[in-house]
């Protein structure tokens, strides 16, 4: 029964208006260009962190990555809205809005 209560709160969370929203309306009026810049560099710095974690000998998979979404997910999701609000204002300033 918790793992249920966990998930649903998990699902919620993901269809909060918030910063998804946001940036749904901001990626739909935006220069696109710019949007996929910015999600290049997202993706590479990804591909960076991973790859010195690997370098380091952390092994990151799916197992590993879905094992600790569960176990953090409440500090995970405020990570990301933080993380949103930061790339929102990056896309903001780089259209000069």
């Amino acid at each position: 029964m918790a793992d249920q209560l966990s998930r649903l709160e998990q699902n919620r969370t993901l269809y909060m208006r918030g910063s998804r929203q946001q940036l749904m309306e901001i990626i739909s009026k935006s220069n696109l260009p710019l949007v996929v810049g910015s999600i290049t560099k997202a993706i590479k710095l990804q591909i960076i962190t991973e790859e010195i974690a690997r370098e380091q000998g952390v092994e990151i998979n799916d197992e590993a990555i879905a094992e600790y979404a569960e176990r953090n997910w409440e500090t995970l999701e405020k990570e990301v809205e933080r993380s949103l609000s930061s790339f929102i204002r990056s896309l903001v300033s780089q259209e000069g809005g």
